[in-house]
């Protein structure tokens, strides 16, 4: 049933973003602009423990905007790549961005430095997440990986996982791991990715993004 309850908080989110979206344009404007950052279109955004907000471009690769201040600063000490596609945090602090063409990268002060990480550099990484002391990579072509040494080492994670290009990431507190595709729909892991099965989500859209609701 726990299982079942988390696919029912996906399912409802994808229809309450499309269901809301007609109210949304009638009520009074809630943004404000936080002044950039620049670098291109903004693929990903993370808020760390300390409160600082991540983005990761196109092409300026990572911007940190720390908490209490108003200015985006460009962090890409030790990135190799700056077309950068997803961003994950995990339990311990650690910050991670995937690349495109270079793997991902980690960090272990904030973002201030990067170091490479084994992840193949093959595959563009589109997604990134961690829960339950694990973290997940959604490639473009190559499946999904995950490492349980806080993104170090990386193995293949795609036992059952028919669709290997992976656009979307998410872990709900129950343990459960589902991952958006390109073309399969999406599909879930009970087990942090030793085994995937197609869940009850269709398959006639791209799953660019998935968040897993918390009652």
């Amino acid at each position: 049933m726990r299982h079942q309850t988390d696919i029912t908080h996906v399912a409802l989110l994808l229809f309450s973003l499309f269901g809301s979206f007609e109210l949304a344009l009638s009520q009074e404007p809630f943004w404000q602009s936080t002044g950039g950052p620049g670098g291109g279109t903004v693929h990903a955004l993370v808020v760390t423990r300390t409160n600082d907000v991540i983005a990761g471009t196109d092409i300026g690769g990572v911007y940190r905007l720390v908490g209490g201040t108003t200015t985006w600063v460009q962090s890409n000490a030790g990135l190799l790549n700056l077309h950068i596609r997803s961003l994950a945090v995990d339990t311990g602090g650690i910050l991670l961005v995937g690349t495109q063409g270079a793997g991902v990268y980690r960090s272990t002060d904030n973002g201030e430095h990067w170091t490479p990480s084994s992840l193949t550099p093959l595959y563009t990484i589109r997604a990134l997440a961690a829960g339950g002391g694990m973290i997940f990579a959604g490639t473009s072509g190559g499946g999904a990986f995950r490492s349980a040494d806080a993104g170090l080492t990386w193995s293949g994670a795609n036992n059952g996982l028919t669709d290997i290009y992976v656009r979307s990431l998410a872990v709900s507190p129950s343990g459960s791991v589902f991952a958006g595709t390109a073309y399969g729909g999406v599909y879930r892991s009970t087990n942090y990715g030793a085994q995937w099965s197609w869940s009850v989500i269709p398959n006639d859209y791209e799953f660019r993004a998935i968040m897993i609701g918390i009652n």
